[in-house]
């Protein structure tokens, strides 16, 4: 399962790699065959000095440390959430017409609309942070675990009963499994809203992290430094994105469970 995990990381970064050589040698001939030179259109290697300043300042390491932990802090808890109460909404009908129709009336709600919320409410500390990345995370993840919730076939609940299964039981040891693979559809499309919402979240008031970085970038017109910090937040976002889908390939329940959903 290791070499497999390992394997598909390398291969998938590999391409992406290539894929963006690829696209910064285009972006340099553009700007040096149309000898295009201003402040506010860098090049990428004017981009890559920025980055290398940065680099040795420890600028970038802290921020980037940063970033990730209140990413991933935000991204766990709202998952966490997202898939207890989707499996509640979709198999407890009591829970689907009460909560289930509150979470429906606030999921078109975007973060960013709360941002002056949260800072009047939670200040400009690391909570009002977690709490605006827990909110964007959390629909995505519960309306995903809530359709695969829903989707189980009640004839298979009501044979588990027979047999001595609690409903609370079955909860976890049917409904569950067989929701997983859109809970980690879920999962996943969260991830990437959790690098969305996280530039909000800094640029609303931190004094940290990658979204701040841009942000303070822009108040001294340093395009260089902003490019560079969007960058980096691309090629965080889509390494998670490649680290969980490999991972969720490399799992070995994953194969069983496909293989029973495709069964006749």
């Amino acid at each position: 399962m290791k070499q497999k995990f390992v394997k598909r990381v390398c291969r998938d970064l590999g391409r992406m790699s290539l894929v963006l050589i690829v696209f910064l040698v285009l972006w340099q001939i553009i700007i040096t065959v149309w000898h295009i030179s201003s402040p506010f259109a860098p090049s990428p290697l004017e981009i890559g000095a920025a980055l290398s300043s940065s680099i040795k300042t420890g600028e970038l390491t802290s921020d980037v440390l940063v970033s990730l932990q209140r990413a991933l802090t935000g991204f766990v808890s709202g998952s966490l959430i997202g898939i207890l109460v989707g499996i509640l909404t979709g198999r407890v009908k009591l829970i689907d017409h009460t909560i289930g129709q509150l979470i429906r009336l606030f999921r078109p709600v975007p973060s960013i609309a709360l941002v002056p919320l949260v800072i009047v409410w939670l200040g400009l500390g690391e909570i009002g942070k977690y709490a605006l990345i827990f909110w964007g995370v959390f629909f995505p993840v519960w309306i995903n675990a809530h359709l695969g919730a829903a989707q189980l076939d009640k004839r298979i609940m009501w044979a588990a009963q027979s047999l001595g299964v609690t409903r609370w039981r079955g909860l976890y040891e049917i409904v569950l499994p067989s929701a997983l693979p859109f809970v980690i559809a879920g999962m996943r499309t969260g991830m990437a809203v959790a690098f969305v919402v996280l530039v909000a979240a800094e640029m609303a008031g931190a004094f940290g992290g990658l979204g701040y970085r841009i942000y303070i970038s822009h108040q001294v017109f340093r395009v260089d430094k902003m490019i560079c910090g969007i960058f980096i937040l691309g090629v965080l976002g889509a390494i998670s994105d490649v680290v969980f889908a490999a991972a969720v390939d490399a799992i070995p329940w994953r194969r069983g469970i496909l293989e029973d959903s495709h069964a006749p």
